[in-house]
C-alpha cells in the first residue's frame, strides 16, 4: 500500500474511531448518574456548555484538524501524513479501549457505588 492510501485508510479508521468515541462517552456519562465524565477538560468544557450537540461539533472539529493536517502533509510528504494518521489512531484507539473497560467495570445509576479506585484498575 502506497503512502497516500495509507492516509486515506488512516483517516477512515480515525473517523470511525471518533464516533466511537463519542457514542462510548454518551452511554458512559448517562448511564452512571453522573459518577463518570469527560475527562478531557476541553471537551467537559464543551459538553458543559453545550450539551452533546456541542460534544458532537467539538469531535467533528478535531476530525476536521487531523483530515486537514494528513492531507497537507500527504501532498508534500506522504510518508509524514501516513504517520500522523497513524499516531493520531494509535491515540483514539487507547482513548476507546479505556473507555471500552469502564464500561465493563462500571455500573449502572441504580447499581451500589464503585470507587474510583476500582474503575482506575485495569
Amino acid at each position: 500500500m502506497n503512502s497516500k492510501r495509507a492516509c486515506y485508510a488512516g483517516l477512515a479508521v480515525f473517523a470511525v474511531l471518533s464516533v466511537t468515541d463519542y457514542v462510548q462517552t454518551y452511554v458512559l456519562v448517562q448511564t452512571t448518574g453522573g459518577r463518570v465524565y469527560e475527562s478531557n477538560p476541553v471537551a467537559g468544557a464543551w459538553l458543559a456548555r453545550y450539551g452533546w450537540v456541542g460534544l458532537a461539533a467539538f469531535k467533528a472539529g478535531a476530525v476536521a484538524v487531523v483530515v486537514g493536517s494528513v492531507a497537507l502533509l500527504a501532498a508534500r510528504r506522504p510518508g509524514a501524513g501516513a504517520g500522523v494518521a497513524v499516531t493520531a489512531c494509535l491515540a483514539l484507539l487507547w482513548v476507546t479501549l479505556y473507555s471500552r473497560q469502564l464500561m465493563a467495570q462500571t455500573p449502572a445509576a441504580g447499581d451500589s457505588p464503585v470507587s474510583v479506585e476500582a474503575l482506575s484498575e485495569w
